[in-house]
């Protein structure tokens, strides 16, 4: 007779020398889920009440620039004082009653915020669950300056987010696509200059500038194009210098207001402006211009520095930090996940700056603080990139 062959063991394997794996637990992700839930009902009621700061909304100044367009009108009537082809994104808005296309529009706005949340989240490689991106949307959109831009109705979500698309489809090798998402983030160019010559000189180190650049002018091309098919008179105000900034040099808060309230709105407060313009600009192109720097990086860099080097900004277009932000969440994540202490104090330090610095609706010389923000976050990537990195 055969001999048996020997039983198998069924006693459990002896644990390894960090010991049992244990499933993940489960309360971290349930905890989020009450933060969402508590966070989307704060937002709400935040959002129900009126803001006694604002009368007319800068939203009721693009509806009427958009409904003058639909008539074959100029569309620079009251305040207008954006690219004439915005008035073309907002046509599909033009039939509907004031106020649910103001409600639309918040809520496209939302939906906005939400995407580029999770695109900038994407860019700096943070494998988050849907949670978690819905929890830093709702966070940034209970940020003073960004719920402030959200009762105003403003466009810089629509611009950033077709930004980083851009740098979405640059990453990805779709040049001309990006080249066309830069064109179509004209509607607020301040937001994407220099971003745009950044991805200008990246093309080009990797010999693709050409393709970039060609798609560029082609969709702008287009899109002046239409502007002039509906409307030709948009040009002719244009040429007549007839878009005017509401109370630029007491409500901004970029570089040369400050510089002019400094030094006077005179020719020294701007040769400064644009000193510090060219050698900055000059620094961060260089950077872009460099093959080893990845275009993450590259790119949260040249989110703060634009609010720093930019002629016109606003608090709500602070939304640009979330970039940085996200991509400090990460190094800091990835490369030390055992130093959560130092990593929870530079991150909670930097993010009550920023509550600090950054007040919508004040136009008090005080304003100027939220220049800070970006030197800080500027500051914080810089620290990083110097002593968190891991060795090579």
């Amino acid at each position: 007779m055969a001999p048996h062959p020997p039983a198998r063991s069924t006693a459990p394997a002896p644990p390894g020398p960090r010991g049992p794996v244990r499933p993940p637990a489960r309360w971290p992700a349930a905890a989020e889920w009450v933060a969402l839930l508590s966070l989307s009902l704060v937002l709400a009621a935040r959002l129900a009440v009126p803001d006694p700061r604002i009368g007319d909304d800068d939203f009721g100044v693009f509806w009427a620039g958009a409904r003058a367009l639909a008539r074959g009108a100029s569309p620079y009537v009251g305040d207008f004082v954006s690219p004439p082809w915005f008035a073309l994104y907002l046509l599909p808005l033009t039939p509907l009653p004031t106020d649910a296309a103001r409600g639309l529009w918040l809520g496209l706005n939302l939906l906005l915020l939400a995407a580029s949340t999770g695109l900038a989240a994407r860019l700096t490689d943070l494998r988050w669950p849907l949670r978690r991106v819905l929890l830093v949307t709702l966070l940034l959109a209970l940020w003073p300056p960004v719920e402030f831009g959200l009762r105003l109705g403003q466009n810089s979500l629509l611009a950033w987010l077709l930004v980083l698309l851009a740098l979405t489809a640059a990453q990805r090798g779709q040049l001309a696509g990006a080249g066309a998402l830069l064109a179509l983030a004209t509607i607020k160019p301040q937001l994407g200059w220099l971003m745009a010559a950044g991805l200008v000189a990246w093309t080009a180190r990797r010999g693709g500038a050409l393709q970039l650049l060609g798609a560029g002018v082609l969709t702008l091309l287009l899109l002046a194009g239409a502007v002039a098919l509906v409307a030709p008179a948009s040009y002719a105000d244009l040429l007549a210098l007839r878009p005017r900034p509401w109370n630029y040099w007491g409500s901004n808060t970029a570089l040369p207001a400050a510089l002019a309230a400094l030094l006077g709105p005179g020719p020294l407060a701007f040769g400064l402006y644009a000193a510090v313009a060219f050698v900055g600009g000059g620094m961060l192109l260089a950077r872009w211009w460099q093959e080893r720097v990845d275009l993450p990086t590259l790119a949260a860099y040249t989110a703060a520095a634009t609010l720093l080097l930019t002629p016109y900004a606003y608090p709500y277009d602070a939304v640009l930090l979330a970039l940085p932000l996200l991509l400090l969440i990460a190094r800091l994540t990835a490369w030390y996940p055992s130093r959560g202490r130092p990593a929870g104090l530079l991150l909670g330090g930097l993010g009550a700056a920023l509550v600090l610095l950054v007040q919508p609706a004040n136009y008090t010389p005080s304003r100027f603080l939220s220049l800070v923000a970006p030197l800080a976050v500027l500051g914080a990537l810089a620290l990083t990139d110097r002593r968190t990195a891991p060795p090579s």
